[in-house]
Parts: C-alpha cells; sequence; structure tokens
C-alpha cells in the first residue's frame, strides 16, 4: 500500500466526526522532499472543545527525557496521571512506570548563569 492510501485509510473515520475542523499533511511530504526513510506527517486541527495528544513511543520518550532535562515534567505528568482506557501492547503501563521514575527523580541544581537568565526572562 502506498502512502496516499495508507493516509487516506487512516483519515477516513476522522473526516467524519465533528470535532474534527481540519487535516494538513505536514514537513517533507508538504513540500516534496521525502525519501524512502522518511515518515508521513499528518496536523490534525480540532474544534476548541476537544484536544488531543498522539505521539509515538519513541517521541514520549524524547519528551521524558527533554523536559526533564529542562527541570520540568509536563509528558510525565500527563502520563503519570492518564487512566489507561485499552492497552493491546502494554506499552501504556510501560510508559507509566517510566514515567513514574522520572517524577521521582530530583532535578539537577541549576547553576548561577541559569539563574540569572532566569532572573531576566522573569523581568523582561
Amino acid at each position: 500500500m502506498n502512502w496516499q492510501s495508507a493516509l487516506n485509510k487512516f483519515l477516513k473515520d476522522w473526516k467524519d466526526k465533528d470535532f474534527v475542523e481540519a487535516v494538513l499533511l505536514t514537513r517533507s511530504y508538504a513540500v516534496g522532499l521525502q525519501t524512502k526513510y522518511s515518515d508521513v506527517d499528518v496536523y490534525i486541527v480540532l474544534s476548541d472543545k476537544v484536544e488531543y495528544f498522539a505521539n509515538p513511543v519513541k517521541q514520549i520518550r524524547h519528551y521524558f527525557e527533554k523536559e526533564f532535562k529542562q527541570n520540568k515534567r509536563s509528558t510525565t505528568r500527563i502520563i503519570t496521571i492518564g487512566k489507561v482506557l485499552f492497552d493491546k501492547t502494554g506499552i501504556a503501563e510501560e510508559l507509566k512506570k517510566e514515567a513514574l521514575k522520572y517524577m521521582k527523580k530530583p532535578f539537577e541544581k541549576p547553576d548561577e548563569v541559569w539563574v540569572e537568565i532566569a532572573k531576566y526572562f522573569l523581568w523582561d
């Protein structure tokens, strides 16, 4: 199956949802710079009444690490408090365990330069 057919199959049910406003093809396929290694990126625009998160496992893990380095826990909090509605492969429970480890892990104390930059950011 080519990527257009796969995308159309994926979007079939989305098009009928009343809370879906629009769908955009983005990144490499949108600008014609795709390679055989490119994935298909789709941005689904929802009405103001619905917020939806959808990411592959590797991206969620990337957010865990990236946010932790920034002394943040946004994604880890979302995963930790989330209620699993279904979990075909066990990955949701695995991610919840990983997120809990990040929630318990202490942040490194920021150095003086970081503190001064943060003060300036608040002032500005």
